[in-house]
């Protein structure tokens, strides 16, 4: 799809989630997020370098919307909430992202059979490929 089909698709597209949002008092945002994705798999509209600068623009923008709509003196009256609230959206990607290695893609039954250091390891970066031909870094495990 060129570029002014892609930006014709996605006008329409916004201008039917504005309406639509409208009339069913829903966020537009959210319309188009479902007719986005509507869009890039029933249509084949695909994104192209501009779209992808003005999602991180908008993301950012976004971002910085909802942190100025944040009221300090409620803030400050419920800190202990919000402060257990920030620190479990920290904590729980977190602990997620470190113990991905230890999670089985194949259920509960094969973690027992499938070692840790058979999961996908990431690529090492150019100056540690010596080091690991010289050490074996990663542990193997022999059938």
């Amino acid at each position: 799809m060129d570029t002014l089909t892609t930006a014709t698709v996605a006008a329409l597209l916004i201008l039917v989630a504005s309406m639509v949002s409208v009339e069913l008092a829903l966020s537009a945002a959210i319309l188009e997020i479902v007719l986005g994705f509507f869009a890039g798999n029933a249509l084949g509209v695909t994104t192209t370098p501009w779209i992808d600068f003005l999602a991180s623009f908008a993301s950012v923008l976004l971002t910085f919307l909802a942190g100025a709509e944040v009221d300090p003196a409620v803030l400050r009256n419920k800190s202990r909430e919000a402060l257990a609230i920030a620190g479990l959206s920290f904590v729980v990607p977190l602990s997620r992202l470190v113990y991905s290695p230890f999670l089985s893609d194949t259920g509960a039954s094969d973690r027992r059979r499938s070692p840790v250091w058979r999961c996908p390891q990431p690529p090492l970066p150019s100056f540690m490929r010596s080091w690991s031909r010289q050490a074996s870094i990663r542990p193997t495990l022999a059938r």
